[in-house]
């Protein structure tokens, strides 16, 4: 999606509060005589309970009083929103939604799509806020939600209103996978029900009711979003997207699909332009960011609100609980190789984890990394921080579990991998190794409480696995877990969490105790296995490189490498130059790689940090660092079936690496230089490397 930039033709007269470059992309009933008006749709989604900067945790919204503002100085507009907006916070959580409702009917909100998180309060919380949202004009809808017993509609399923003389009609499509993304119990008596044939009927149910333009607003996948502007025959005009956190635009089979991120970083704007006939004649999207919401004045009314509520929470959770050293992220991670909470063992995971293990007594912990939302950053900790890392109220259940059960439990937690996953366990008090290269559900090699190795097939022995009632309900697909034996319930997390930290910790978070150990640890593939345990003993090896070993390396994650290795070998801190800096990375380790030698830039002064190295550059830079280490290497020519493929530039580096035996060729005998090379080689290649430096 293209971002709001500066004064595109708009042909009303804003404010003096209010600076035209906000609002570009926003479009305006056009003069009489083209005879065609235009209407302007701005939304939002996953704000995640981010209405108003209550602490700098949440600096990066626009802020619930500027995009009313913009609302109120755009004509012909409605303000919509697509789901999961009003839990997350404590500025929402403090009265369990009813200050998000309150805040979006100040704003001018009209209509909304609950999203999956939307119910974490409860379907019957839910329908509540529903009804003080009618009383303000604010209409939450979906078409796909239903109750079980009776088959009667949770919510409305459309609505149409009214701007500017064009009938503009809405319908609301909400996640199907609800149930395993909110707690089970939350929606025990719902179903969700197919998107194709509920939007069907909500349309036909829009056309019959004289609807010009139709909206579908869509807390599903982008997957779902794409099919359904591909299979539906009546299609809407536009498809407001959330859930996925996608921002920009595109259309499919001639709808055209809009999201704006989340958190409130941005407003998305859709404009749609009609002749005298009430036919569309064009459609727009566009985004209107954080900086350029900056520059104008909130909504006096709306920001007065918002203050109260934010003197409220405060009050409640301003107090100092503890203070963390070190910064624990929540990030995500991602599917090319970035590790996070979704994906890999972390420290916050663990913290908490071992958090939940202590307080409780119980063998074992486990919980998802989908529910750390927030980082813990160093300095002194508020019950506002703690709330804001886990912000779901979801309490301790403790279960009787079996050694099989754990097995179970434990490879539906890493099955979605290398896919991010909200079920990816962080764990405490068991040791767990497995084998990416296997099957899902038969990953696992190894499981240890405290030093004695389970067995897989054993249903008589019994320990206790403390997690969080979203997971014991069967969250995230662990369906298993409904049907054991309860022991106990206990406090909320967030209260466990800073129990832990002032009673365990002394009120202190290290980078002693809470870092990665090794419990959750992703093996190699078994003809690897003792050369990169050799490699990782030695310390050589990054932790956020003891994973995912079959991905290809990047430039930047090889230099990383060879500076590990250099400082450990060199026993010194490389001094960084002042012509290491490239256009596209300011990586430490890209400075350090270069001041030894190592690495190079491209004659357009990038580094490329993400480009997948090749063969060729592997053996380049590891003659450099090789040269760097005062350790020369053979000045022999390679003795490959493919030489002729070799760069010029690369042709000595590969025989001085093949003869000194650090960088072998394939079994057929060739060396395929632009092949990419992956993480195990380059870890082997590394350790080969620091096993020929001379012993003093």
């Amino acid at each position: 999606m293209k971002k709001a930039k500066a004064k595109r033709t708009i042909t009303f007269i804003l404010s003096l509060a209010m600076v035209l470059s906000m609002l570009i992309g926003i479009q305006v009933t056009a003069v009489a005589d083209t005879g065609e008006t235009t209407i302007n749709i701005l939304h939002t989604n996953d704000v995640h309970g981010r209405f108003y900067m209550v602490d700098s945790n949440n600096s990066a919204m626009i802020g619930i009083d500027r995009i009313a503002a913009i609302r109120n100085e755009t004509p012909n507009s409605i303000l919509v929103d697509v789901g999961d907006t009003i839990h997350g916070l404590p500025i929402v959580n403090i009265n369990r939604g009813l200050n998000a409702i309150e805040l979006m009917v100040a704003a001018g909100y009209r209509v909304m799509v609950p999203g999956n998180h939307d119910f974490n309060y409860g379907s019957d919380r839910l329908l509540e806020l529903a009804a003080v949202a009618a009383e303000g004009d604010l209409q939450i809808i979906s078409s796909n939600v239903f109750y079980t017993p009776t088959r009667q509609m949770f919510l409305p399923s459309t609505t149409i209103i009214e701007i500017d003389g064009v009938m503009v009609g809405f319908f609301g499509l909400t996640t199907r996978t609800t149930p395993i993304q909110t707690s089970p119990e939350n929606v025990a008596k719902l179903e969700f029900r197919e998107y194709k044939a509920s939007a069907e009927n909500a349309i036909a149910e829009l056309r019959e009711g004289g609807a010009q333009v139709i909206v579908a607003m869509a807390h599903i996948s982008r997957e779902h979003i794409e099919a359904l502007a591909r299979e539906l025959t009546d299609k809407p005009d536009v498809i407001l997207e959330g859930h996925d956190h996608l921002l920009g635009d595109l259309v499919v089979d001639g709808v055209l699909i809009a999201g704006a991120g989340d958190h409130q970083r941005y407003l998305g704007v859709v404009s749609i332009t009609l002749n005298q006939a009430g036919e569309i004649t064009d459609r727009s999207a566009s985004v209107i960011s954080k900086e350029e919401a900056d520059e104008i004045d909130g909504d006096p009314d709306v920001e007065a609100l918002a203050e109260e509520i934010k003197e409220q929470v405060l009050e409640e959770f301003s107090a100092v609980v503890a203070t963390t050293e070190i910064l624990l992220s929540s990030a995500r991670g991602s599917e090319d190789g970035l590790l996070g909470v979704r994906n890999s063992e972390q420290p916050l995971g663990n913290l908490v984890a071992d958090a939940m293990r202590t307080i409780s007594g119980a063998d074992i912990a486990l919980t998802n990394g989908g529910g750390l939302r927030a980082d813990l950053r160093p300095g002194d900790l508020t019950k506002l921080d703690m709330n804001a890392v886990l912000p779901f109220g979801n309490v301790l259940v403790v279960l009787e579990v079996t050694p099989a059960d754990i097995f179970a439990i434990m490879e539906l937690g890493i099955s979605r991998l290398p896919e991010m996953s909200g079920g990816f366990p962080q764990i405490s008090g068991m040791d767990v190794q497995f084998v990416m290269s296997r099957e899902p559900l038969d990953r696992i090699t190894s499981i240890t409480i405290d030093g004695n190795v389970l067995n897989r097939n054993d249903n008589t022995t019994k320990f206790t696995l403390v997690t969080n009632n979203f997971i014991a309900a069967g969250g995230d697909g662990y369906t298993m877990l409904p049907d054991l034996s309860r022991v106990s319930e206990l406090g909320s997390l967030d209260d466990v969490l800073i129990e832990y930290i002032t009673d365990n910790l002394d009120g202190k978070i290290t980078a002693e105790n809470a870092r990665i150990d090794g419990r959750l640890l992703e093996l190699p593939v078994a003809w690897a296995l003792e050369e990169v345990s050799e490699a990782i003993e030695a310390g050589i090896i990054p932790q956020n490189m003891q994973a995912r070993y079959n991905l290809p390396t990047t430039r930047i994650e090889f230099a990383q490498l060879a500076v590990a290795l250099y400082e450990l070998v060199m026993d010194e801190e490389i001094e960084v130059g002042e012509d290491a800096s490239f256009e596209d990375t300011d990586s430490i380790y890209v400075e350090k790689a270069v001041a030894i030698g190592v690495v190079e830039g491209f004659t357009d002064g990038t580094f490329r940090p993400g480009e997948e190295l090749t063969r060729q550059q592997a053996a380049t830079m590891l003659l450099r660092l090789a040269n760097a280490l005062d350790m020369p290497l053979p000045e022999d020519a390679p003795e490959f079936s493919d030489n002729a493929e070799i760069a010029s530039w690369a042709f000595d580096a590969v025989g001085a690496v093949q003869s000194a035996e650090i960088m072998m060729g394939m079994l057929d005998g060739s060396f395929r230089p632009q092949e990419s090379y992956t993480r195990t080689q380059s870890i082997l290649t590394m350790l080969r490397v620091f096993n020929l430096v001379p012993v003093e």
